[in-house]
């Protein structure tokens, strides 16, 4: 399968996706990746249900209680269609989030992964964090045993803040910041 990068773009799931979706999803299941960045993929009965709830996410009148709005996107070839992976930014932190999981989670689907997708995935997504949502500091996270996301996140210009230990897994966690002055 043929990715035209000069194509690639952050794009918010629809019907025309569907069919990627499904594939993504059975991908990560399939090689039991972790699912950071994919929103509602995985409680979603099928693709359609997933865009809905993605769009619902949005807005903080239609998003799940107890949750932050957040946008979910695709980074896909738009000449293709072919889905590469997926980013869910959050509009703003609660506790668990600033404790954790950050403004970002993003996921390179296992069949892409380095080739060199994460970084400009990210990017792309930090552009709309400053452009669409004012943020001129982003926290993100990833697992201190996920060499490949720290490398992507200290390229976009992150921040070691602190590490800490994930409650869920017990692993350790790095903390790191990305503002308007380090951004690459």
């Amino acid at each position: 399968m043929e990715i035209k990068r000069e194509c690639m773009r952050l794009v918010r799931p629809s019907a025309a996706f569907a069919e990627e979706i499904a594939a993504f999803k059975k991908e990560l299941i399939d090689s039991l990746s972790r699912r950071d960045g994919c929103g509602e993929l995985f409680s979603a009965e099928d693709p359609l249900s997933f865009i809905e709830a993605s769009r619902n996410a949005e807005q903080r009148e239609t998003q799940k209680k107890g949750l932050v709005p957040a946008t979910q996107f695709l980074y896909a070839d738009e000449e293709s269609g072919t889905v590469v992976g997926m980013i869910n930014v959050r509009h703003e932190l609660n506790d668990s989030l600033a404790r954790l999981g950050g403004h970002i989670g993003y996921c390179i689907r296992p069949c892409f992964r380095g080739q060199g997708f994460a970084e400009p995935m990210l990017s792309l997504a930090l552009e709309f964090c400053r452009e669409e949502l004012g943020l001129s500091m982003v926290m993100i996270s990833c697992h201190r045993d996920n060499p490949a996301s720290e490398h992507t996140i200290l390229a976009c210009g992150g921040k070691r803040n602190r590490i800490v230990t994930d409650p869920e897994t017990g692993k350790e966690a790095s903390i790191f910041y990305i503002t308007d002055e380090t951004r690459g």
